[in-house]
């Protein structure tokens, strides 16, 4: 669609018409220069874990040993702890120290897929090593923990805890 001519009242000139009666040249509008687009990400907020996890690791890689097989981990790192209630859901927890296991990577996927479906008989089976061990430290985290979540009662009438 082409703009219709008019007569500018600043020139006098037959031009298409930009903003009170006058042409482009004339109204006084300058383009802004172009500004490269530069994508700003806010930096995101990690709870403040770094100080945590790097306590844990150190703490961790004295003995680094899986707690459910034995398994020697060369390399302990933040794929090796395991939180019992999980760390996004149990804040309350999630930086106490009987909260976490070491486990190798394999064993905490696993741990962490049967604790979120609640299946705690094979968790008992697949990880009957360290199985006593993770329901010492539920006895004493339940105390501890004030979110009122699913995953605490379950435990809790699992192992008869009240």
């Amino acid at each position: 669609m082409k703009q219709k001519l008019k007569i500018c009242i600043g020139c006098g000139l037959k031009k298409p018409i930009w903003s009170k009666g006058r042409c482009l040249g004339c109204s006084g509008y300058q383009p802004l220069a172009k500004k490269p687009f530069v994508k700003k990400f806010k930096k995101k907020e990690g709870g403040g874990y770094s100080d945590f996890y790097k306590s844990q690791i150190e703490k961790y890689s004295q003995h680094p040993y899986s707690l459910a097989t034995g398994e020697y981990i060369a390399t302990v790192g933040t794929v090796n702890i395991a939180h019992i209630f999980p760390k996004s859901d149990y804040k309350s927890v999630s930086k106490e120290p009987q909260n976490i296991i070491l486990l190798t990577w394999e064993e905490h996927t696993r741990f962490d897929d049967l604790l979120n479906i609640h299946d705690f008989s094979t968790l008992e089976e697949e990880f009957g090593n360290c199985w006593l061990e993770v329901c010492r430290r539920v006895e004493i985290l339940v105390n501890l923990v004030t979110e009122k979540k699913v995953l605490v009662n379950k435990l809790k009438a699992y192992l008869d805890y009240d």
